[in-house]
């Protein structure tokens, strides 16, 4: 085996790797495109499930991560779960404290008020 064939032996898990890499990368905005689809109609259930089909594959990037919880919340509210979302703002505003998401998730916080 020459060195260009073994190279080329070596590059075949990098290259599958990134590729499975990027097929989850894209899968997961697939599933947050339907997800923002379905909250958009307030269908809230299947919104749940786009965005828990997209966890399968593995966590969400950081960048992400605040806006899927966020969505979560909004979804939880829409179905009556509403200490089930105040949990998870409170997660986001705990994990994300610097994000956009997090003012928002703030406001919500009056709207389910404390369960407890």
């Amino acid at each position: 085996m020459n060195l260009t064939q073994s190279m080329t032996y070596k590059s075949i898990p990098i290259a599958l790797l990134t590729l499975l890499l990027t097929s989850c990368a894209t899968a997961q905005r697939g599933a947050l495109i339907k997800a923002n689809k379905a909250i958009a109609s307030q269908n809230y259930q299947e919104c749940l499930h786009h965005l828990s089909s997209g966890e399968t594959l593995g966590e969400y990037p950081e960048g992400i991560h605040a806006q899927v919880t966020f969505q979560k919340g909004i979804c939880l509210e829409g179905l009556g779960r509403k200490a089930e979302a105040y949990a998870l703002y409170r997660s986001l505003i705990a994990r994300h404290p610097d994000s956009d998401w997090t003012a928002q998730a703030k406001a919500r916080l009056d709207s389910v008020a404390r369960p407890y």
